[in-house]
């Protein structure tokens, strides 16, 4: 299980290895090393160590916890183990400090060399626990070949829906801005289609009002223009200012998103249509 947030051709080995005693020695020696640069069979080589990392760590956690923290503050630390150390805290730890400590080090991990579907899983489950995902979540928007597959519904996840996976279960305050800048930068068509699908998601006023400039800014694609256009209909709602039903379905939609499946999304699309109803835009 653990071996599916590595990059797929990892293979999972236990092995009884002997380390120092101090965990920053073995970490400069077993992380040197990044993922999608190596061979299979180098790749296996560094999964059996990496495995007895993790065990010496667990089977001797009350020594080894506080290190670990500080070497996942450690920016000279490889990439890779900032993803990997982060989730070995994360199994060993319930405390939020520790999940923040986790999450600070993970959203600096190299995504050609961690699985995307574990990638999504991850962020997911930080912002579910009320810690603000917003960088981790948009440093996915610039990768061409992100997606990630969650084979129990055999449905794949395109960047639009890890967005609202990894974003939409956390304060809208705290990613609208970042995410509104981040796709004014963007250029790739099919990823400006994706990031309007999850404004539109959003249910706010700032992302109708982004979705609604770039239906009418005739210098961007066509393709563009109609698809934000459709999005503009879509948003064409009768509107009312419910302040407390918003807040109260905000709530829901969080708890839908616990799940990352086809069933919560069609809970999420019937969700959002009662949303757009409980706030309203000017000039809208």
């Amino acid at each position: 299980m653990r071996r599916q947030r590595l990059i797929p051709i990892f293979i999972c080995f236990t092995v009884q290895t002997t380390f120092g005693q101090q965990l920053h020695k073995d970490i400069k020696e077993i992380y040197n090393f990044e993922p999608h640069k190596l061979s299979k069979e180098e790749q296996i080589i560094k999964a059996k160590l990496m495995d007895g990392f993790w065990g010496k760590v667990i089977k001797d956690k009350d020594r080894y916890l506080g290190e670990l923290r500080s070497e996942l503050k450690d920016t000279t630390n490889s990439l890779f183990f900032l993803y990997d150390g982060g989730h070995l805290l994360i199994s060993l730890s319930s405390s939020k400090h520790d999940y923040q400590i986790a999450l600070d080090a993970m959203k600096k991990g190299n995504l050609a060399d961690i699985d995307h579907t574990d990638y999504v899983k991850t962020i997911n489950f930080f912002a579910r626990n009320d810690l603000n995902t917003t960088d981790a979540a948009l440093k996915i928007i610039p990768i061409d070949t992100f997606a990630a597959y969650i084979p129990q519904h055999a449905m794949f996840i395109d960047k639009g829906l890890a967005l609202r996976f990894m974003l939409l279960p956390i304060n809208s305050n705290l990613y609208l801005k970042k995410t509104i800048e981040k796709l004014s930068a963007v250029k790739d068509t099919t990823t400006i289609k994706h990031v309007l699908n999850f404004l539109f998601y959003t249910c706010t006023c700032e992302g109708d009002s982004t979705i609604s400039k770039y239906a009418a800014d005739k210098n961007q694609d066509k393709a563009i223009n109609k698809y934000s256009t459709h999005l503009v209909e879509m948003n064409n709602v009768r509107r009312h200012d419910n302040s407390s039903k918003y807040q109260s379905l905000i709530k829901k939609r969080k708890e839908i998103l616990n799940r990352i499946s086809d069933e919560a999304l069609d809970e999420l699309d019937d969700l959002s249509r009662i949303l757009k109803q409980q706030y309203n835009c000017p000039k809208l």
